[in-house]
């Protein structure tokens, strides 16, 4: 097992104490053009997740039940959309109550 050495304790504690705070210059582009990258990035992939979004929206307000599907409680376009997929709407599927 290796003993700290003081002195070398000391010289490094004297070193951190003296760095410059923060990132410098060169570092401080770099990280904003990655900054940029990613945020070319995230708005690249929130217009693909849009236009979806928007053609299903389309397509269940066309629809005869949508008015049924979107009316129920915390059932937004998307989830309206999947339920009547998982639903149907096959009226001879379900009979009717009596």
């Amino acid at each position: 097992m290796r003993v700290p050495q003081p002195a070398r304790a000391e010289r490094l504690h004297a070193h951190l104490v003296a760095a410059i705070r923060g990132t410098t210059v060169s570092e401080a582009e770099v990280r904003a053009h990655v900054t940029a990258a990613f945020t070319a990035s995230l708005t690249a992939l929130q217009t693909q997740i849009k236009a979806p979004e928007e053609q299903t929206e389309t397509q269940l307000l066309a629809h005869p039940n949508a008015v049924v599907f979107t009316s129920l409680p915390k059932a937004g376009i998307v989830r309206a959309a999947r339920l009547l997929v998982q639903i149907g709407d096959c009226r001879s599927y379900y009979p009717p109550s009596r």
